[in-house]
């Protein structure tokens, strides 16, 4: 219940300039609520269906922005990377979880992922570690970082576009409509 406020207050506070105690309190308080709810999903469970723990990987970039949002307000870790965190971790990864997820339901198919799906899941991980990380172990190679980090993305939705394209523009395996 306190889960999605306390990210709005965070996420305003930082938006608002507010005082950097301000900051780091809203976005550790949210960030720790977080990282126990994901805690208490036993995500071990679901390593085995790539389809489920993709959606477990994007949820637990939240704490981690949210951790690196407060870092940035005291000026430990650039702003953009807790910005980046929570673009390219909490939303790349739940972007190509869920137009995975709702294509295969959409089309008739299965709610399986299968090796393009996987490979596309791992590519936009990487492309958040990259985009996150990267500029922290080498900050002169930054540009390199956002370079490899962009190929990764756009390689994880070349992957979706090239295997969901035809299951997009035809008629559901299952013949029911929609």
């Amino acid at each position: 219940m306190l889960a999605a406020p306390t990210v709005i207050v965070a996420l305003i506070a930082d938006a608002l300039a507010a005082p950097s105690a301000l900051i780091v309190a809203s976005a550790g308080i949210a960030a720790a609520i977080h990282a126990a709810r994901i805690a208490g999903w036993h995500s071990w469970l679901v390593l085995s269906r790539p389809i489920l723990w993709i959606l477990h990987a994007a949820y637990a970039w939240i704490p981690v922005g949210l951790v690196m949002l407060a870092l940035a307000a005291t000026g430990i870790v650039p702003h953009s990377l807790a910005i980046h965190a929570l673009t390219a971790g909490a939303m790349g990864c739940a972007i190509i979880a869920m137009i995975t997820r709702t294509a295969l339901g959409h089309t008739g198919r299965m709610l399986v992922a299968g090796r393009a799906e996987i490979a596309s899941y791992w590519l936009m991980i990487a492309a958040a570690l990259l985009r996150v990380f990267g500029p922290l172990l080498a900050v002169s190679a930054t540009g390199a970082w956002v370079d490899a980090a962009a190929v990764c993305w756009i390689a994880a939705l070349v992957l979706y576009l090239l295997k969901y394209a035809p299951y997009l523009t035809a008629p559901r395996v299952d013949r029911k409509s929609g």
